[in-house]
């Protein structure tokens, strides 16, 4: 939050979410001081977490998950994003989940996939 704090005059006042991760491993650290997997893992349970309370609150049921894979992700953080989200759909199984992706090694771990494809007419939707 840019905005002056009132009765501050010219000092700023940033809001931040300090996130840390307790781990039955490695105990509680800081979201930062993870790795790329575990990054993937805490974010993923952080999105959640706030929709379920989102919904609950509002008394509507999670219908839809949309989100987009981390830029981040090496080889291993692909494989835990992907675990992570199979470990969402067997907790909720009524939540169907769109992850949108560009990594043929993500898109190979799902059964269902829906890609768009640029032709000379347009952009062409697939199913399959």
């Amino acid at each position: 939050d840019r905005s002056p704090s009132r009765g501050l005059g010219d000092v700023y006042k940033r809001q931040a979410l300090d996130i840390i991760v307790n781990d039955a491993a490695t105990g509680a650290l800081p979201y930062m001081s993870r790795s790329g997997g575990e990054r993937v893992k805490a974010a993923l349970s952080v999105i959640l977490a706030l929709a379920e309370l989102k919904s609950s609150t509002a008394g509507v049921q999670l219908g839809f998950l949309f989100i987009d894979e981390p830029p981040f992700l090496d080889d291993k953080g692909v494989q835990a994003y992907c675990d992570a989200l199979e470990a969402i759909q067997k907790r909720y199984s009524s939540l169907k989940i769109m992850a949108i992706t560009h990594d043929p090694e993500m898109k190979a771990r799902f059964p269902q996939s829906v890609d768009v494809v640029k032709t000379a007419e347009g952009s062409k939707v697939i199913y399959s």
